[in-house]
């Protein structure tokens, strides 16, 4: 059953055997939660037999069921990357078996070069890419009037921007942003020598929806906002600050782009061009692993944070179906 797992599907009979041997067997019974939504995420879970229903708490404590996982089916998957909290909580409907897949040993794993770790979180960035582009549609498609982007992104006709090496930019202080935090000043500058960088004017146009895949970026300064939707009906998809890391899913993924990408405020932004993507997606040095890390934690904070509207949105329009619901009194005099 676990060789059919979709996050497993790159590996050899032998890696998964290998990989199998760090997974511990859980069992539940029906009324069961696995986990609870807010706590500590401490790993992921294979279900083999039995079936898991997902419920979101909302405003006010009230429930929304997700959806349900069988056999075959995986719950937290991305939890091996983002020791975050749990997004929603499982319950067991009936009894269930299955694999437990410890993130703190999957880290092991990878640091030490595992091949079958490292397949895993390639094929988990896939996974991750098609959830986001499902998140990045439903936001364009259920997002109410307010969420339209305002005049103050609207993009003037572009001037060509003059490119600038990255590696004049001074390594020490790019340390405090967060997707390089985890980097020392040497290595950091030796990455940047090659890069470069743009100074782009608040409206300019970095991308646009629907284009091929080219280069991901890094927001240095400024602030740049995400839309999708058709032309004149665009609706905010997310507005992302210094230290943000975008335009990653199309280049990882192969598809177009999903969003198109403004500059919301002057910024100045490190353009990672596609031969370095794909050095990255394939861990190819110690710097790369880490980046690749980064990067994944970076996509799961996207994908928890389109999930969040996507909930909120959930909240609002059932609020306003029971505003517009009308009261029937009845002899007692009570409201129903």
């Amino acid at each position: 059953m676990v060789e059919t797992v979709a996050s497993f599907s790159l590996l050899a009979g032998d890696e998964l055997r290998e990989l199998m041997m760090f997974a511990r067997r859980v069992t539940f019974r029906p009324g069961e939660f696995v986990f609870d939504q807010g706590v500590a995420a401490d790993g992921m879970y294979v279900i083999e037999h039995g079936s898991v229903q997902l419920w979101a708490r909302l405003l006010g404590d009230e429930q929304i069921a997700l959806c349900r996982i069988g056999p075959g089916g995986v719950l937290g998957e991305f939890s091996l990357f983002d020791r975050g909290t749990r997004s929603a909580s499982a319950e067991v409907i009936e009894p269930t078996e299955g694999w437990f897949f410890s993130n703190r040993q999957f880290e092991l794993l990878r640091t030490d070069g595992c091949p079958a770790a490292l397949k895993t979180m390639r094929q988990l960035c896939k996974i991750l890419c098609e959830r986001l582009r499902t998140a990045i549609r439903e936001l364009v498609e259920n997002s109410p009037a307010f969420f339209v982007r305002g005049t103050i992104s609207t993009a003037p006709p572009n001037r060509a921007l003059e490119a600038a090496p990255a590696g004049a930019l001074d390594p020490r202080r790019l340390l405090a942003l967060p997707c390089f935090a985890r980097l020392t000043a040497p290595v950091l500058g030796q990455w940047l020598a090659p890069l470069s960088v743009w100074t782009a004017p608040r409206g300019h146009r970095l991308y646009t929806e629907g284009q091929a895949p080219a280069s991901a970026y890094a927001i240095l300064r400024g602030a740049v906002e995400q839309i999708g939707g058709p032309s004149g009906e665009e609706r905010r998809v997310a507005i992302l600050g210094p230290g943000k890391l975008f335009g990653f899913v199309a280049p990882l993924d192969g598809g177009q782009r999903p969003t198109s990408a403004i500059v919301r405020e002057d910024a100045l932004v490190l353009e990672i061009p596609p031969a370095e993507i794909e050095a990255i997606s394939r861990g190819d040095t110690s710097l790369h692993f880490t980046l690749l890390d980064v990067l994944h934690c970076s996509l799961i904070e996207r994908l928890r944070a389109a999930n969040r509207t996507l909930l909120c949105q959930t909240a609002m329009g059932r609020l306003a179906q029971r505003r517009k619901t009308p009261h029937v009194r009845v002899s007692s005099g009570l409201e129903l």
